[in-house]
């Protein structure tokens, strides 16, 4: 971006979700979430092999949507992709 201006604004409008404060609102959610994923990542493992890279896209994208749009996918929860998720997998195939 070459101009100052507009890079400041987006800078401003940014700043504003990384601050200390806004990353530690999201803490308790982020922190009930993982241990959801581990208690079945652990049920998994138990039964078969747990598929570690299912579990991580599903709890990354749950907090990503959280953060981003203040909705989880519910992706851990329902174990299984969302159907937005499905359709940007799909398109980047």
């Amino acid at each position: 971006m070459i101009d100052n201006k507009e890079h400041l604004q987006r800078r401003k409008l940014f700043a504003q979700q990384c601050s200390n404060t806004s990353v530690l609102k999201y803490e308790p959610f982020i922190r009930g979430l993982a241990d959801v994923l581990v208690k079945k990542i652990i049920r998994d493992a138990k039964t078969n092999t747990a598929d570690l890279f299912k579990w991580f896209l599903f709890f990354t994208a749950d907090v990503t949507g959280q953060v981003s749009f203040g909705k989880t996918f519910d992706m851990v929860e329902k174990e299984e992709v969302s159907t937005i998720n499905l359709d940007v997998i799909n398109q980047s195939s």
